[in-house]
C-alpha cells in the first residue's frame, strides 16, 4: 500500500471506478455484521529541485526503507493498536554530500463498538511526528513524509435507520480522510478530506437507512514538502500531531406512549 497516493486514492474513491475497485476486493454481502481491516503505514519521497537537467534525489538508505506498513489486523469489536516508524535517506545526484533524512512515526488505536451486531461507534486516534533534515542548507532535494493510521475498510450493517455523526479534531501538520459508502448502491454518502496547517474541528451528520455500509478512514502526520524552500537555511523541520476521528450511529429515540 503506497500511502504517498493516499489523497489521490481517497479522492478516487469518489469516482465510481475507484469505489468499485476498492470494494471489489472485499467479500460480497455475506460479510459479518462489523468487520474492520486496520494497519499503520508510512511513506517518504524526495523531489529534486536543483539546476541539473535529469538530476535526481535517490534513496540511499536500504531498499524498502522509503515505505513501511504494519501487519494488518482484522477485528470486529474492541480496541486494537497499530504503529509504524520510518527512517529514509535520499542523496542528490549533483553532490553525494547533499542528503535529506526523513524520520517519522505514528502510533494509533481503533475502537469499534457493536450493539446487537450493528456498529454503534468507531474511534480512530493517532499521534505521530515527522522530521526532515538536510545535510546542506541549499539542498537540491525536498523531502517529505507521512505516517498514517488506516482503517482501510470497515464493513458494517445497521438493522435500524438512524443518524450517523462524524466528529473530527485535528491539529496542524495532520491529514485525515474519511469516506462512508453505501455498499448496496456503491456510492459515497459522506466524504471528508483534510490536510491542515491549522487546528480544525468539524462535525458531519448523515441519515442512514437500514442496510450495509463501508467506512474508509485514514489519520496521521504529514511533514516536509515545499514549505522548506521558503527558508533554505532552515535545515531541519519537525512536526508532531494528535488526531481524533470519532463516528457514532444512533437509532431514533423510542417514543413513550402514555396510557390513560
Amino acid at each position: 500500500m503506497n500511502t504517498r497516493t493516499f489523497v489521490h486514492r481517497s479522492v478516487a474513491v469518489l469516482a465510481s471506478t475507484g469505489t468499485a475497485a476498492t470494494l471489489a476486493l472485499l467479500p460480497s454481502a455475506s460479510h459479518a455484521s462489523v468487520k474492520a481491516e486496520y494497519f499503520a503505514a508510512a511513506d517518504t519521497s524526495a523531489q529534486y529541485v536543483g539546476p541539473t537537467v535529469g538530476g535526481a534525489c535517490t534513496l540511499t538508505s536500504p531498499t524498502g526503507s522509503n515505505s513501511v506498513t504494519s501487519t494488518p489486523v482484522m477485528f470486529s469489536h474492541g480496541t486494537k493498536h497499530a504503529a509504524v516508524a520510518i527512517n529514509a535517506r535520499y542523496t542528490s545526484s549533483d553532490n553525494s554530500g547533499d542528503q535529506v533524512h526523513i524520520q517519522g512515526n505514528v502510533s494509533s488505536s481503533l475502537t469499534l463498538k457493536r450493539v446487537h451486531g450493528d456498529l454503534r461507534s468507531l474511534d480512530l486516534k493517532s499521534g505521530g511526528s515527522m522530521k526532515v533534515s538536510h545535510t546542506v542548507s541549499s539542498s537540491a532535494c525536498v523531502g517529505s513524509g507521512e505516517a498514517l493510521a488506516e482503517a482501510e475498510t470497515v464493513l458494517f450493517t445497521e438493522h435500524k435507520k438512524g443518524t450517523f455523526t462524524l466528529t473530527r479534531d485535528m491539529v496542524p501538520n495532520s491529514a485525515v480522510v474519511f469516506v462512508l459508502i453505501n455498499e448496496k448502491t456503491d456510492t459515497p454518502i459522506a466524504f471528508d478530506l483534510a490536510q491542515t496547517s491549522g487546528t480544525s474541528h468539524a462535525t458531519y451528520t448523515a441519515k442512514l437507512k437500514r442496510g450495509e455500509y463501508a467506512i474508509e478512514a485514514e489519520s496521521g502526520v504529514t511533514g516536509g514538502g515545499a514549505f522548506i524552500l521558503k527558508s533554505a537555511a532552515q535545515r531541519t523541520t519537525k512536526v508532531s500531531m494528535k488526531n481524533d476521528l470519532h463516528a457514532t450511529f444512533a437509532p431514533p429515540k423510542k417514543k413513550h406512549h402514555h396510557h390513560h
